[in-house]
């Protein structure tokens, strides 16, 4: 709230969009999980290549401490 300006009420209202994000992320990494598998793919090695991509992914989070721009910050946060 100090560093970027923002209200209480506009900090919980832009506080919720990553969430709401990561609810068909969930989604898309269990479809791409499954199609792993049906292609042939192990079990463990579809499971692990998405908990290993989502990760790697994770770190643009990075690019939220460097920005000015809110919308930037939330789309790293709603991609992490």
């Amino acid at each position: 709230m100090q560093t970027r300006g923002f209200s209480l009420k506009s900090l919980g209202t832009l506080g919720m969009i990553p969430a709401l994000i990561s609810i068909p992320g969930g989604w898309l990494g269990g479809i791409v999980s499954d199609a792993l598998y049906k292609r042939g793919w192990s079990l463990t090695k579809s499971r692990k290549t998405c908990m290993v991509g989502g990760m790697l992914l994770s770190s643009i989070i990075t690019l939220s401490a460097f920005t000015t721009s809110t919308y930037v910050m939330l789309g790293s946060f709603g991609i992490a």
